[in-house]
């Protein structure tokens, strides 16, 4: 359970940011309102989940080789 922490929490980011852009884009909210929600401390936050993800695998391939 423990490790599927980070996943799950990494996927909810990526939902978020596409049911945000969706909402936006059909019009069924504002452009202020999206950026009440996706801020500058969400998008760093996305920022480093996304980091995460791509640096631990370039990080990886490098210990392996």
């Amino acid at each position: 359970m423990a490790a599927s922490v980070r996943p799950i929490l990494s996927y909810l980011f990526f939902i978020e940011f596409f049911v945000l852009t969706l909402a936006v884009n059909a019009g069924w909210m504002s452009k202020e309102q999206y950026l009440l929600v996706w801020n500058n401390e969400m998008q760093a936050i996305f920022a480093a989940v996304v980091s995460f993800w791509f640096g631990h695998r370039t990080f990886g391939r490098r210990e392996q080789t």
